[in-house]
């Protein structure tokens, strides 16, 4: 279940791990508060001072627990308690590791430590993930919209409709990820180096983008792109007419991804602010007379594709590098 669905708009593991998370942390740290010689024993600890530092830890966890029974209740808009129980953890595992390496601490104590804290530390950041995509997602809970409706209707800063131009010759409409990513700041220099090619097949290039019209006038500049005909689409509504969905995981942040990036950066596109739905994919769509005739599907948000073989009406694998 995606965020931005009609339904829960969060994955149901959420709230099983937020119960699982309460129901442990209210035992841990009743455990503690009552029989504090017992962790004690455990970790070797016998000092009267560590006693009482127990036993504060386990009325903070006790707190804690209550606060993930109400993040349970809705995970989206009550993650600042998960961010807080994130923040937690991370700074228990971190003073651990700095007071067993001085000394300070016993190593034995790293049983408790991985069990109170790293076991919920990644479904924790996990859940935060979620958090992110679902409050950043734009059309969250709004109906798709009608595509040869918003192609008829929407205009280009310069007055045109997708409809309009695509009947005056085939139109190569590009949607770009948001302004920050150096991905977007790669795919408008690929046109840019492809733009005579593109043109010589008799086929015009159109932008979408989800930046207001003076950023992507701003940003196209870079690229001498200025004078191609720009959709702004903040809302994302032709990227969802089009089908274009949000990226998975692994389409925006894998091992390919990832790799692709820094070669991106090293070559000189550079990253910026998020402006847009750092969520949402990229696509071509060759459109003529109203009608797509052919489109190329990023499989991730490093695809590269072929604009020429597009343009010609053929649609070849992207390109890795």
């Amino acid at each position: 279940m995606t965020a931005g669905s009609n339904r829960r708009p969060y994955p149901p593991w959420t709230t099983k791990v937020l119960r699982a998370a309460c129901a442990y942390h209210v035992a841990w740290g009743a455990w503690v508060v009552a029989d504090p010689n017992g962790l004690l024993r455990w970790a070797s600890e016998p000092d009267l001072t560590a006693r009482w530092t127990w036993q504060v830890s386990g009325l903070m966890g006790f707190a804690l627990g209550i606060g993930y029974a109400v993040a349970a209740r809705g995970p989206m808009r009550h993650w600042p308690v998960v961010l807080v129980g994130f923040l937690e953890k991370s700074l228990e595992m971190l003073g651990f590791v700095t007071a067993a390496g001085t000394g300070a601490a016993p190593w034995s104590l790293g049983t408790v430590v991985l069990i109170h804290d790293v076991v919920w530390w990644i479904p924790f950041a996990m859940i935060l993930y979620q958090a992110v995509r679902h409050h950043s997602d734009v059309a969250s809970g709004q109906p798709a919209p009608g595509r040869e409706l918003l192609m008829a209707s929407r205009l280009s800063q310069r007055g045109r409709t997708i409809t309009e131009l695509s009947f005056e010759k085939p139109l190569m409409l590009v949607f770009l990820r948001h302004a920050g990513c150096v991905f977007c700041r790669e795919a408008l220099d690929d046109l840019r180096q492809d733009r005579d090619a593109i043109e010589r097949e008799g086929v015009r290039i159109a932008l979408v983008h989800m930046s207001s019209p003076l950023r992507a006038s701003l940003d196209t500049a870079k690229y001498a792109l200025d004078d191609l005909h720009r959709f702004s689409d903040p809302e994302c509504h032709l990227y969802r007419a089009f089908a274009l969905e949000r990226g998975t995981w692994r389409q925006l942040f894998g091992w390919f991804v990832f790799r692709r990036a820094i070669g991106a950066i090293l070559r000189g596109h550079g990253v910026g602010a998020l402006i847009g739905d750092g969520f949402r994919m990229p696509g071509v769509f060759r459109i003529e007379r109203g009608r797509i005739m052919a489109s190329y599907a990023h499989r991730t948000a490093a695809d590269r594709p072929d604009y020429v073989a597009l343009a010609r009406g053929t649609v070849e694998p992207a390109m890795s590098v």
